[in-house]
C-alpha cells in the first residue's frame, strides 16, 4: 500500500511540475511592448492622426517602405488596424503603435516627450504612461 502511494504522489507531482513549466512558457512567450524590438522610423516618415466630428480618428503612416501595420491598443486588448480605418477614440482608447520592418515597433522614449523626432505629425504624441512601454497618442480633438 505505501509503494502506490508513492507512485501516486509522484504522478501528481510530475504534473504539477509540467503544469507550472507550461505555465512559465506561456508568460515568457507572451511578449508585449516592454521586450518588443525597436527601431526608429525611417528618416521622412511620418505618423499623424485627425480626428471627425464624430469622434473617429484616422491613423495616416507616410514614407516608411516596410510598413506592416498598426497596433491599436483599445481598453478591450490589441488590435490590428489597417492604414486609414477609422477608429472611435471615445469607445476603444487613443494609444497605438507602428510596426514595420519584420516586426519592428517604433522606437518611442519618454526623453521624446521633450524634443520629439520628426515623425511626429499632426494629431500625435507621446504617452508614457504604460508600464508596458511607450506609444503613439493620438492627440487630436473633435472638428467641428
Amino acid at each position: 500500500m505505501r509503494k502506490s502511494n508513492r507512485k501516486s504522489g509522484g504522478k501528481a507531482m510530475k504534473k504539477i511540475i509540467v503544469a507550472l513549466l507550461a505555465v512559465t512558457a506561456m508568460v515568457v512567450a507572451g511578449g508585449n511592448l516592454a521586450n518588443a524590438a525597436t527601431k526608429l522610423l525611417p528618416k521622412g516618415s511620418e505618423v499623424s492622426a485627425t480626428v471627425s466630428s464624430s469622434g473617429i480618428a484616422t491613423i495616416v503612416v507616410t514614407g516608411v517602405p516596410d510598413f506592416e501595420g498598426i497596433e491599436y491598443y483599445a481598453y478591450e486588448g490589441i488590435e490590428n488596424i489597417k492604414q486609414g480605418e477609422g477608429v472611435d477614440i471615445y469607445q476603444k482608447g487613443r494609444r497605438f503603435q507602428v510596426v514595420f520592418g519584420g516586426g519592428f515597433y517604433t522606437l518611442l522614449t519618454p526623453d521624446m516627450r521633450d524634443y520629439p523626432p520628426e515623425f511626429f505629425g499632426p494629431g500625435v504624441g507621446l504617452d508614457c504612461s504604460n508600464d508596458r512601454g511607450c506609444a503613439f497618442i493620438i492627440t487630436g480633438k473633435r472638428s467641428k
